[in-house]
């Protein structure tokens, strides 16, 4: 039976890179004893595999992870097993088995929402005068080097409230926009200079798109 997951990653694991994440969530999974499903081969694993890596000092409240049971056990039980035993910080919000044939997670994902809290005021008026803007130029680096690139199309929606900044944008395997070059190119059109280590950066959800708009992994 396979089982989609949305879970957290909290301030005290923010520091935990990729894969060490993984590794921990995989031995969650075992602690829990749900009977997880392994691989045939000589080098059995996990049938496992998680939505697009968070950057290391990010939290989120809205990551995701696809997994496969031997057996057909209820989603609120599979929930409260695995936060029975999870370090703090990672913990399961809601669960759903999975139709035959659905996408895996990762193939899923197009788009993230995030929340980051400022360490300049930005007003409304800036922000919006910002994303109004037709082409937003950064210095984008690449596999050939740093080369300047419009973000604008990588920006679905970017917005203000109390200085905290609201913004979906690309994060997909096709198309993917750092947070904080989002965030660096809105203080440049602001006049303010940026540090990346004095916003707090927080994953509220990601998505994919479908002819009636964005849409949740759940």
């Amino acid at each position: 039976m396979k089982y989609r997951a949305k879970y957290t990653k909290g301030d005290n694991v923010k520091f935990v890179g990729h894969l060490d994440l993984l590794r921990s969530i995989q031995r969650v999974i075992n602690r829990a004893e749900l009977g997880v499903k392994y691989s045939q081969g000589f080098n059995p694993h996990q049938v496992f595999s998680i939505a697009q890596p968070l950057a290391v000092g990010h939290t989120s409240v809205g990551e995701y992870m696809d997994f496969e049971l031997e057996n057909d056990i209820l989603e609120n039980e599979v929930k409260q097993r695995f936060n029975d035993v999870s370090p703090e910080g990672i913990k399961i919000i809601e669960v759903r088995k999975l139709k035959d044939g659905e996408k895996k997670v990762a193939a899923l994902v197009e788009y993230g929402s995030y929340k980051v809290v400022l360490d300049k005021n930005i007003s409304d008026e800036v922000t919006k005068s910002f994303a109004s803007r037709d082409t937003i130029e950064v210095d984008k680096e690449t596999k050939s080097g740093i080369k300047k690139a419009d973000i604008k199309k990588d920006i679905v929606e970017v917005r203000i409230q109390d200085n905290v900044l609201h913004a979906t944008i690309s994060t997909g395997s096709m198309q993917n926009l750092k947070i904080e070059l989002l965030v660096e190119a809105l203080y440049t059109h602001a006049g303010e200079e940026f540090d990346e280590n004095k916003i707090d950066v927080e994953r509220q959800d990601l998505h994919y798109r479908d002819e009636e708009g964005l849409k949740g992994l759940i």
